[in-house]
Formats: structure tokens, C-alpha cells, sequence
């Protein structure tokens, strides 16, 4: 679950100099395809994030190259906001999974609210982006931060989940060397 956390880590750093990402997204999806493909075993859902994730990593390549040639089109952004809310709702739905499965208390529930409403913002940002009036600049900027804080509560909430799994994994193991000796 580490991996996972990683890759959300990188994706929420946003480092350009003079236009060049120094951290572009694919980094981030590469490690959590990485982490992912880790826990496929412990729920599908994680197997399909990493499938995901690696559609992700492929549009995020490809996307270096289309901001290069300024070169947006509005339903390939939604398509791709979608695919990434999606990739985040299988990690979600995967640690919800392990939760109930091995009675792991991670707190499932609130990754999964503020996965909600991160989406909700995201996919309006990313909507009113698109517009070129200068009202909606204001609302994209409270939106855009409202996201900011929610994402950071999120990695937060998932760096606890990731904590907890990795401790009661330790533990586990633990358990299983002295039950042989």
C-alpha cells in the first residue's frame, strides 16, 4: 500500500519549470499500477484500478506531448478526469474490500467520502475550465481550492490506511513465525 500512497504523493506535487513537469502524473500512476498490483490478491478491485492506472499512465505520456502543442480537447479531459476519479474509486473500494475481509479497521468510510467529494470538485474544475468568462475564474479558484485542501485530507486519511495495513501485516507475519517455532 505504500507504492499507492507514493503515487497519489507524486501526482499531488505539481513542479513546473518553465512549463516542464518535473513530476508529471505517469510517475505517479506508475507506482500506484506498482502498488496495486501488490494487493490484487486481497480484492478485483485492485486489479482493476492497476488495469486503469495503466490506462492512465499511457494518457499521461501522451498528454506531456499535447500541452507541448497546446492541444486540449475538452471530452479527452473529461474522459480522463473520469478514468482517474475511477482509478482512486477502485483503490478506495480495494481497501474498503481488505477492511471487511480481514477486519482491518482503515477507515474506509471517510477515504471514501473524501473521495467523493474530491471528484465532485475535480469534475467541476475541470468542466468550468473550459469556459472563458471571467466569473467563472473566481469560482474555479474557491473550487480548485477547496480540492487542494480535500486531496490533502485524502492523502492524509490514506497515509493512515497504509499505516494501519502495513502494522497489522507486520503483526501478522509475527504471528505466523512463533505459531512455527
Amino acid at each position: 500500500m505504500a507504492r499507492i500512497f507514493t503515487g497519489y504523493l507524486l501526482m499531488f506535487f505539481d513542479l513546473n519549470i518553465n512549463g516542464f513537469d518535473l513530476l508529471p502524473d505517469f510517475l505517479g500512476y506508475i507506482f500506484i499500477v506498482l502498488g496495486a498490483g501488490e494487493l490484487e490478491h486481497k480484492s478485483d478491485k485492485f486489479s482493476t484500478g492497476k488495469s486503469w492506472a495503466t490506462v492512465m499512465t499511457i494518457y499521461s505520456l501522451i498528454s506531456i506531448w499535447m500541452n507541448m502543442m497546446q492541444f486540449n480537447i475538452f471530452f479527452v479531459e473529461i474522459a480522463a478526469t473520469i478514468a482517474s476519479i475511477y482509478v482512486t474509486y477502485c483503490v478506495v473500494s480495494g481497501i474498503g474490500d481488505i477492511e471487511e475481509n480481514e477486519g482491518i479497521n482503515m477507515d474506509a468510510k471517510s477515504l471514501r467520502s473524501l473521495w467523493q467529494v474530491e471528484a465532485i470538485m475535480r469534475i467541476i474544475c475541470v468542466g468550468l475550465g473550459f469556459f472563458s468568462f471571467s466569473d467563472m475564474e473566481v469560482i474555479i479558484i474557491i473550487v480548485s481550492l477547496g480540492e487542494f485542501i480535500v486531496y490533502i485530507m485524502f492523502l492524509v486519511a490514506l497515509s493512515k490506511a497504509k499505516n494501519i495495513y502495513n502494522s497489522a501485516s507486520k503483526s501478522d507475519v509475527s504471528e505466523h513465525v512463533d505459531m512455527e517455532d
